[in-house]
């Protein structure tokens, strides 16, 4: 199912150690998508409410050229009710690391997808019938052109474990890796999830672009990396440190550090086609 401006986000419910539906396994290979693709995981706990604001800007200016990549994210987003010529609208508020791709479907074309894990706290909104993720009302981002549900099975969902869905989107990373495609994970911030997300996805080879400054789990992986002690299982099951190979920084301060990091990956090119070799 393709997206257009009335089909709406594709959803999917995928039990753990079955496939993805065939659209999102060939995502990177669709007509018209580029073979690139770029996990943004992470959060916006502790940042200031100024540096929220620039986001979007930041994300823009780093991604100016950009083709039409496969982006994706755990797809929450928050939202708030207004009454608009005397009907109540829902519409997305503030900004975080989920609204990315998004972000970059609307600005650049991206084919926009998200994986999140199937939890107890999941509803149907009373009100506009969305998908309600967490008890503090994160829903399905519908900007989306898919988002995908994993759960354990459907006669065990599980309690609030939001990695049940990291370890399946990476092994899609490798694999799309593996036939060629660019990819990287893009770390900013987050919890105990990111991390994992971090590190597991080193220890498989994938690159990770972490923002410097975006605050807990990304910069202590930074700092920890720094000092040379990021390490990850090794072929032999002893740590080793991280391949610096697969490890690039930039700075919450500076798009063109970003920017750099993503034409070095080539998830964009310098002159900013959006293409790639």
């Amino acid at each position: 199912m393709s997206n257009t401006q009335n089909a709406g986000c594709a959803f999917d419910v995928v039990s753990d150690g079955n496939p993805f539906n065939t659209n999102l396994v060939n995502a990177p290979f669709l007509p018209g998508n580029l073979p690139v693709a770029v996990r943004y995981a992470g959060g916006c706990s502790g940042i200031d409410v100024a540096t929220v604001a620039k986001m979007p800007a930041y994300f823009e200016a780093a991604h100016r050229g950009l083709g039409k990549i496969v982006a994706f994210s755990g797809g929450t987003m928050n939202t708030e009710d207004k009454v608009v010529d005397g009907k109540t609208v829902r519409t997305p508020v503030g900004f975080t690391i989920t609204y990315v791709p998004s972000l970059l479907k609307a600005l650049y074309g991206a084919y926009a997808i998200s994986t999140t894990p199937r939890t107890d706290q999941m509803r149907l909104d009373p009100d506009f019938g969305g998908v309600v993720l967490t008890s503090s009302g994160d829903r399905v981002d519908y900007r989306q052109d898919r988002a995908v549900i994993m759960q354990v099975d459907a006669a065990d969902i599980a309690e609030s474990d939001w990695s049940k869905d990291v370890i399946p989107y990476l092994t899609l990373l490798a694999a799309w890796q593996k036939q060629g495609v660019k990819v990287a994970v893009v770390a900013f911030n987050g919890g105990g999830v990111t991390k994992k997300e971090i590190y597991w996805a080193l220890e498989r080879g994938i690159p990770v672009i972490a923002v410097r400054g975006s605050g807990r789990q990304t910069d202590a992986f930074i700092e920890a990396f720094e000092k040379g002690e990021a390490k990850v299982p090794g072929a032999g099951g002893d740590e080793v440190a991280v391949d610096p190979d697969l490890v690039s920084i930039c700075s919450i301060d500076d798009a063109e550090t970003f920017r750099a990091a993503l034409i070095a990956r080539g998830i964009i090119t310098e002159e900013g086609c959006g293409c790639t070799e």
